[in-house]
């Protein structure tokens, strides 16, 4: 077992009944001192995996010290502790990009954070990412070739490939562009401009196979009805093929979502794993949407015949379905373990799902640092604020601050949807012209830059009197 030397920075070092707490748990060698400047010396003597720093010290701000000594020691983690856990501290600390825990410690937690952090960035994921991408950019290179040969005597033909081309420079552009970008504070998503519907869409030629995955600390914030409703909207709104599923050792509620009372579940892949366009057939299918949909186990047969989800089985359902849609949704439950740790690493973006819950906000504090101490770029992270209900005297923007993800983006209109229980489709297909909808549709404008303007599908609306409740 792993033994963690931690480095306690504590003024009152002789009175805190946490730390003999903390020196009592297993795997664990802790040494004590009480000002920054002996806290240097002591780094520099020895070995740490992590530093609790109090925030307020007799020579230096606990804060100040942990960002002084991280660019020295970036591989030691550094968290800041206090007896009194008021929110300003959250905030500081977050923006610091630093883990606050109020005192007493909550020694579990803390634990279950210095387990599941690296000592080192993995080195086997970033390299496996890379070959994801390349592969894509060879794959696109010779389809264009391919068509140029097919129709080297037709001009007709040539002039329109040639416009396909440009289409997908400029598409492939403006994702560089995006993921270049580091921001250095929190920014909020910008409104979507409406625009006219375009004549032409682009090929298909190509699939982009963005991975979405939405995640929360904790369950009950609306993580779910997120992932429901922003791939109802990618599918609707897009000529986009678009996958949801559940990959999560969790039993989901996804199908509480939908008109859909099969049993296909994610146990039926992982005891005959489908492959190719097999794979469809393993899946539901909304009458009303067309999107494909793949639960967790039923919550009656959990108890007979338990899944075996494991890491390896997670990755091996995600590059079938890559293999087969567009956008991929997935619902990562609310439980950090090695199936989420592996997903990280493979989606394009992670949304941490919180509301104005104290607890919530709490737990998902510490989300970005983990990520970050993963070696998972923090430009994947954006921090989805379902503002349902006010919080205990905290603002949308301390909430927003508490967890400090890089890109924010706030659903001031999901009470609404807490209202509606009787409803089993998704919110904005029953309700398109709702702010909560448009709301999603300026998060769905900002994880698909290629998409220039998300309008309905034709198709779709004609179903829409068919699908309202009344009429069924």
């Amino acid at each position: 077992m792993t033994t963690y030397n931690i480095l306690v920075v504590d003024p009152q070092r002789s009175e805190n009944q946490w730390i003999q707490d903390l020196r009592n748990q297993s795997g664990i060698h802790i040494t004590v001192v009480g000002k920054g400047e002996e806290a240097r010396k002591k780094v520099r003597e020895g070995t740490f995996h992590a530093l609790l720093i109090h925030a307020l010290l007799p020579d230096i701000s606990g804060i100040e010290l942990a960002k002084e000594m991280r660019t020295a020691f970036p591989e030691v983690s550094f968290f800041i502790v206090a007896r009194e856990p008021k929110m300003n501290l959250f905030i500081e600390t977050a923006r610091a990009k630093l883990a606050f825990f109020p005192l007493p410690l909550d020694c579990e937690k803390f634990l279950s954070i210095l387990q599941a952090t690296p000592k080192t960035k993995p080195e086997i994921q970033a390299p496996k990412k890379q070959v994801r991408e390349v592969k894509r950019q060879e794959e696109m290179s010779i389809v264009i070739e391919t068509n140029k040969e097919l129709i080297a005597n037709d001009a007709i033909e040539k002039t329109a490939i040639t416009e396909e081309e440009d289409i997908e420079k400029e598409i492939i552009e403006a994702r560089m562009e995006k993921h270049q970008r580091v921001p250095d504070a929190v920014q909020t998503i910008e409104r979507r401009q409406v625009q006219a519907p375009q004549k032409r869409r682009r090929s298909k030629q190509v699939p982009e196979n963005i991975t979405i995955l939405v995640f929360s600390w904790k369950g009950g914030v609306g993580k779910t009805t997120t992932a429901a409703n922003l791939a109802t909207i990618v599918q609707t709104y897009t000529e986009e093929d678009v996958g949801l599923v559940e990959l999560t050792r969790q039993t989901g509620n996804m199908l509480s979502h939908f008109s859909i009372v099969k049993s296909l579940t994610v146990k039926d892949w992982l005891d005959d794993m489908p492959t190719g366009e097999e794979a469809l057939d393993y899946m539901h299918e909304d009458p009303g949407t067309g999107l494909r949909i793949l639960p967790t186990q039923d919550l009656l047969k959990e108890d007979q015949q338990p899944a075996n989800m494991t890491p390896e089985a997670a990755v091996q359902i995600l590059d079938t379905m890559k293999q087969l849609f567009g956008v991929l949704v997935i619902d990562g439950g609310s439980v950090m373990d090695d199936v989420f740790y592996e997903l990280i690493h493979l989606v394009d973006y992670i949304i941490l799902v919180s509301d104005m819950d104290i607890e919530t906000l709490q737990g998902n504090h510490y989300v970005p640092s983990i990520l970050k101490r993963h070696g998972v770029s923090e430009e994947k992270l954006i921090h989805l604020l379902n503002r349902a209900e006010k919080g205990l005297g905290i603002s949308e923007k301390d909430a927003v601050a508490m967890v400090n993800a890089p890109m924010s983006h706030v659903i001031h209109y999901y009470k609404a949807i807490r209202k509606v229980t009787e409803e089993r489709e998704p919110f904005v297909v029953l309700n398109p012209k709702h702010p909560y909808t448009n709301e999603m549709l300026d998060l769905a404008s900002y994880l698909l830059p290629h998409i220039e303007d998300l309008q309905p599908k034709p198709s779709f609306w004609s179903k829409i009197p068919d699908l309202l409740p009344w009429n069924k």
